[in-house]
């Protein structure tokens, strides 16, 4: 069977043979790509249902804690609506007694005090409720007139109810409660309390007589009253699955569309919530996964939760997923293959030119490679010759110039000995210069601008009448950190070379450009360039186009030695065949920017 088939295929055109195993590999790895793309997706939508459901339970959160601010407002509203109902009926304080049975609101306790007899519009307060109910009926909520005593603050006129109904006149606050403290410091309470049996929103104001603090008003609604936020809640569909509900700290719904007033408590979900401040939780209901969101609200003693159907929620958008997905590869697939089956061949071309050049480049690299061990090599004898050499020289500088100072000026051996002093100070810049090129010197470093370190070569080298030189830089400018005398002497070096290759006629660019990690700095001439077969050559030590007694051969070796000491590149580019274009030569110093 394997020979079969190897012969059949032998039968296509080399074309369709090369063709056929890229296009299986198109398939598979297109298929491949696209299974990861799709569990990908998969995963990203995954999360963005869990985001979303959080971001929605923070978003009724919001709702719950401003329709919270809506009733302090309220309530302050109409605590000035109150104040001004009683303050516009006449109060008399009288200093008759009555005694009432009082109750502690908290503990329950009764007992019997003396209180003064107050009368409002010549009513009783004790025994008629025409004031509190007034202001109840104008403003809709919860109205008390407290009477200060030992023990707190009484209701003495009140619409508040108990739990079983019944009016909770007689009831008091003790005076180590929040809102007490507050009123007999002179000042309003606005905020959360318990009244009687249940939390309100409240506001409580000081009721003064003669400069002192007699008893407190009072207004308020109650903070359990959810009909607002019901209605809304009824109203909120999370996806295509989900719904919000509110539940307290007993694990029983206050808000939800099918379960209200039902206990969870034994549910393993809500154990998992209460105690908590907020989370995220996965939930299993009839084999299904179901994601609730939740948030405690301190304010309140509530939680608020919203939950979503993993299921139902992924497995529309996942079918489109991979409807679109598989769609998308198979166009893929065909354009690609579309694309190698035509275009192949002459890719397979394009490639084979690419290694060529590819094998040239390394050929280059190589030879660039040989030339840099060759120059290092290079160094290490000229270092080792330069120190091995200063010392001796420094003594025949030492003698020599004892010599001379000792020597008559007008004496055939004076001007011997200045030809020996002449020469040594020589041998030792050589010396000097082998150091540099070997980098054995020191660097000193400092911060310099750009454009000031290109002015200061400008103003170090004398430009003849016939040279051309343009200097040419952007608008901006950086700082760099160099040694700016050794600098310096690179480019000046570089453009004497330029202006004794053009022979002293001819243009010099001096180029300054900046990239995000160097300073690039192109000293340009149009001279007649450099030969291809000598440009490795130019950094070696003592190598020279000049003529014997015009130079030392060691101004490129010494350039070579202060780039690499800054831990920088110099490079050549010259053409000297009048063919191939323009002559000249370009040597680019690269320095990093530190």
């Amino acid at each position: 069977m394997k020979i079969y088939f190897k012969k059949r295929l032998l039968n296509y055109p080399l074309k369709l043979r090369f063709f056929f195993p890229i296009f299986i590999a198109i398939v598979i790895a297109i298929f491949g790509i696209t299974y990861f793309a799709i569990n990908e997706t998969k995963s990203y939508v995954n999360e963005s249902i869990k985001n979303n459901l959080t971001l929605e339970v923070k978003t009724l959160m919001e709702m719950l804690e401003r329709e919270r601010t809506l009733k302090i407002q309220r309530v302050n509203t109409f605590l000035e609506v109150a104040n001004d109902t009683f303050y516009d009926s006449k109060l008399v304080i009288s200093n008759e007694k009555i005694d009432m049975s009082v109750e502690d609101q908290i503990s329950n306790e009764i007992h019997t005090v003396k209180l003064n007899k107050w009368m409002v519009d010549g009513e009783e307060l004790h025994s008629s409720a025409k004031m509190v109910e007034k202001i109840n009926s104008l403003l809709g909520c919860s109205v008390t007139i407290f009477q200060k005593m030992d023990d707190g603050y009484v209701r003495m006129s009140t619409t508040v109810e108990r739990i079983d109904g019944s009016n909770a006149q007689g009831t008091y606050i003790s005076n180590d409660s929040p809102v007490i403290k507050s009123v007999e410091s002179g000042n309003t309470y606005l905020g959360r309390a318990l009244v009687v049996d249940d939390w309100y929103i409240t506001a409580y104001e000081p009721i003064s007589h003669q400069d002192k603090v007699v008893g407190m008003l009072y207004v308020g609604v109650k903070e359990s009253d959810l009909t607002v936020l019901r209605d809304i809640f009824s109203g909120i569909q999370i996806g295509k699955s989900g719904y919000p509900f509110v539940f307290d700290e007993n694990s029983t719904m206050i808000i939800h569309p099918e379960s209200e007033g039902k206990n969870f408590s034994s549910e393993p979900f809500m154990k998992k919530i209460i105690g908590k401040d907020k989370g995220l939780l996965s939930n299993v209901k009839n084999d299904e996964k179901w994601y609730i969101a939740f948030e405690y609200s301190d304010n309140f003693k509530y939680y608020v939760a919203a939950t979503v159907n993993k299921k139902i929620e992924m497995e529309k958008i996942t079918s489109g997923i991979i409807f679109s997905s598989l769609l998308l590869a198979i166009i893929i697939i065909v354009i690609i293959s579309i694309i190698v089956y035509f275009v192949g061949i002459e890719t397979f071309q394009k490639y084979s030119n690419l290694l060529e050049d590819t094998e040239k480049d390394l050929a280059t690299s190589q030879e660039a490679l040989k030339r840099s061990e060759r120059l290092a090599t290079m160094g290490q004898l000229s270092a080792g010759i330069a120190h091995e050499v200063n010392n001796p020289l420094g003594i025949v500088i030492m003698y020599s110039n004892l010599l001379l100072e000792e020597t008559d000026s007008e004496s055939e051996m004076y001007k011997d000995l200045k030809t020996i002093v002449t020469q040594a100070d020589r041998c030792k810049n050589i010396l000097s210069g082998l150091l540099n090129f070997a980098r054995k010197n020191e660097v000193h470093l400092e911060k310099i601008s750009a454009k000031a370190l290109v002015r200061g070569v400008v103003s170090n080298v004398i430009i003849p009448s016939e040279v051309e030189l343009n200097i040419i830089d952007p608008e901006d400018d950086i700082e760099i950190s160099v040694d700016p005398a050794q600098v310096i002497q690179v480019f000046t070096n570089l453009i004497k070379n330029a202006i004794d290759a053009m022979k002293q006629k001819g243009k010099i660019d001096l180029i300054t450009e900046f990239t995000s990690s160097n300073i690039r700095i192109t000293v340009k001439d149009n001279g007649p360039g450099i030969a291809e077969e000598i440009q490795g050559k130019l950094f070696e030590p003592f190598f020279s186009t000049k003529k014997i007694g015009k130079g030392t051969g060691l101004g490129l070796a010494v350039c070579y030695g202060i780039v690499k000491m800054h831990k920088g590149k110099i490079k050549i580019e010259s053409n000297d065949n009048p063919d191939k274009g323009e002559t000249g030569s370009s040597f680019v110093v690269e320095l990093p920017v530190i």
